[in-house]
């Protein structure tokens, strides 16, 4: 399963960019420890805390903004 670029149930973004920095987004809310402590979870887990992230994109020309995201985030 995956974390889309989804603002409450509606997919948002046409650009790539955009797109990626709501799924961040998206993924820190989900990890994080106000959410999680809703289940009983007393732990939360940072972006740092992330070991393997996949993307996946259609557009050849999207590569490269990907590649520098990534090679920020390492």
């Amino acid at each position: 399963s995956g974390t889309a670029s989804v603002v409450g149930e509606r997919s948002v973004h046409s650009d790539i960019e955009a797109q990626v920095y709501q799924a961040i987004t998206n993924l820190r809310v989900l990890a994080a420890h106000p959410n999680l402590s809703r289940y009983g979870i007393s732990y939360g887990f940072a972006w740092e805390d992330i070991i393997q992230l996949r993307i996946y994109y259609k557009q050849a020309a999207d590569l490269p903004f990907l590649q520098t995201l990534l090679q920020r985030a390492t």
